[in-house]
């Protein structure tokens, strides 16, 4: 088994990456779900929350254009931090009710298995949690048949998924989305009908030909990016969760050059994250979670790359735009999370919610490969 060459400092950032967007937390409208319903004249729209949204550009401003904003984010921030928690209702069966679905996926692809997660709550603020529903997509345009796939709930890094079928929690008892694996044959828009005990929603996901984001079958960037002790590196740039004076935390996840360990083919996590300044809140638990795999699977090396070299100047990590800003130049989105086999292909990924089950079993077969 070949072994690593000592880790290497990040080169210099090239001039045009530090042009980054003010964070703009609050968004008018979801553009892809009016373009939805605007297609579907003969159906009510369902009523939708403003969206929130983290957008991170390489051309420094907010890009135009039609696009999936993941308002799943808004109620799974407010989750998190706790607003929800003091609500008077508990947790239960739920009635027959229409509640909010909201996309949590990133990147969708036509034409091949993809998962794609969806958040559940209802106009109290709980979230449905536990056991599996189905999905039916329908596309926009066509007349193609109903494509079914359950959906299991999948937990948030850190956090456990409540026994028994599928009800509306309290934050405080269960956060999370439900995943299921499709495929949808043709590009465009598509429908989602959410079916479950009790409760029906409805959203949308735009499915694409070819990837933006690095993909299941494509080979790795070969990114050079900041690890513990570089050189001319604040460092907040390896970690933001790092403080001055305090030592970089999980040093596993910052030892290793991706470079080097594509060099020499051995298998790979890579998490794109910002734990400090995450809108979600999903980076710090991937993070941890992804500390913790690192030391149960020693074979496997682990790479976290912090977005934000200088976030109070909006300057980017280069290693981190290489794998997370769309080839397109739209916007960029985190938490990433992508598995590299030792040829140095990308043979899973993982975008915005992953637990805790689901990563280990797939770091338990990579480590086999």
């Amino acid at each position: 088994m070949n072994q690593l060459s000592s880790p290497t400092p990040e080169p210099t950032p090239e001039p045009g990456w530090e042009a980054l967007p003010p964070i703009r937390a609050f968004r008018r409208r979801a553009q892809l779900l009016t373009t939805v319903t605007s297609r579907r004249s003969d159906e009510q729209p369902p009523k939708r929350v403003t969206p929130r949204s983290r957008t991170i550009s390489k051309q420094g401003h907010e890009l135009g254009g039609p696009r999936l904003i993941h308002r799943f984010l808004r109620f799974i921030s407010l989750a998190l931090s706790g607003a929800l928690v003091g609500l008077g209702a508990t947790g239960g069966a739920a009635s027959a009710k229409t509640i909010s679905a909201e996309t949590a996926s990133f990147e969708t692809l036509a034409g091949r298995p993809q998962r794609i997660t969806v958040g559940l709550s209802d106009s109290d603020g709980h979230i449905l949690a536990g056991g599996s529903i189905t999905f039916s997509f329908k596309a926009v345009q066509g007349n193609g048949p109903t494509i079914k796939a359950e959906a299991a709930f999948q937990p948030i890094a850190g956090r456990q998924a409540p026994a028994g079928k599928a009800r509306l929690l309290r934050p405080s008892e269960a956060i999370g989305v439900y995943a299921a694996t499709v495929t949808l044959p043709s590009p465009g828009f598509w429908v989602i009908k959410i079916n479950g005990p009790g409760i029906s929603g409805e959203t949308a996901v735009e499915a694409i030909v070819k990837p933006r984001i690095p993909a299941v079958g494509e080979q790795a960037p070969a990114s050079h990016n900041l690890v513990a002790g570089a050189k001319g590196a604040p460092i907040q740039a390896i970690d933001s969760r790092a403080g001055d004076g305090d030592p970089i935390p999980d040093p596993l996840l910052h030892r290793w050059v991706i470079a080097d360990v594509l060099a020499a083919h051995e298998p790979l996590v890579v998490v794109a994250a910002t734990p400090v300044y995450c809108q979600s809140r999903f980076c710090g638990p991937v993070t941890d979670l992804a500390a913790k795999l690192a030391a149960k699977y020693p074979s496997v090396r682990f790479v976290h790359l912090e977005i934000w070299r200088d976030f109070e100047n909006k300057v980017l990590n280069k290693a981190a735009a290489e794998w997370i800003l769309p080839k397109n130049g739209d916007e960029g989105r985190e938490p990433w999370v992508w598995l590299v086999g030792r040829d140095g292909k990308i043979v899973a990924r993982y975008d915005n919610v992953v637990g805790d089950a689901e990563l280990d079993a797939a770091v338990a077969k990579l480590a086999k490969r």
